[in-house]
């Protein structure tokens, strides 16, 4: 991919001027409320998260800079030769790993699940504190009728009492 020529102070308040920065963020935040945003996932960030390393961990395996890894994960560069295989292989088999590093401890978990049982409860907390606040809602709108129902209505001057089944 060539390197792109960064703009000059003249050509970057040219194109600043040109662009409607509020209309942008606007369109921006449909799409992500729309559900048409997506985040990507590479098979090197995949092949990492399985073997259960962190980045600086899983370039030391394969021999190349941080630097390097992200450009990978990002899709920016493509994985060459040897480093494509060992991806391939963490992919698959995190635990041949071993046979490169002996340090290396394969996962007891993969990560997607510990990120999975996460999101998971994270979705229970807040369907926790929503059928919570649901249930205040409900016992305070049942007080507040119950009281009402309760009171003495008042109809031609005087006062008219209801019997209410609970």
């Amino acid at each position: 991919m060539p390197q792109k020529k960064p703009l000059n102070d003249a050509e970057l308040a040219a194109f600043e001027a040109g662009q409607d920065f509020e209309a942008l963020l606007v369109q921006s935040a449909r799409e992500m409320g729309a559900g048409k945003t997506r985040k990507v996932y590479t098979p090197v960030v995949a092949a990492r998260e399985n073997a259960g390393l962190s980045q600086a961990g899983f370039a030391e395996l394969l021999g190349v800079s941080v630097r390097t890894l992200q450009q990978w994960e990002q899709g920016r560069r493509e994985p060459t030769g040897a480093a494509k295989t060992l991806i391939a292989i963490a992919a698959k088999m995190p635990e041949a790993l071993k046979a490169i590093d002996p340090n290396f401890k394969a996962p007891a978990a993969r990560v997607a699940s510990a990120r999975a049982v996460a999101v998971m409860r994270s979705a229970v907390d807040a369907a926790n504190n929503a059928f919570e606040a649901v249930q205040r809602a409900v016992d305070e709108s049942t007080v507040a009728v119950y009281s009402a129902k309760k009171a003495p209505q008042r109809a031609h001057g005087r006062v008219v009492t209801k019997h209410i089944k609970a």
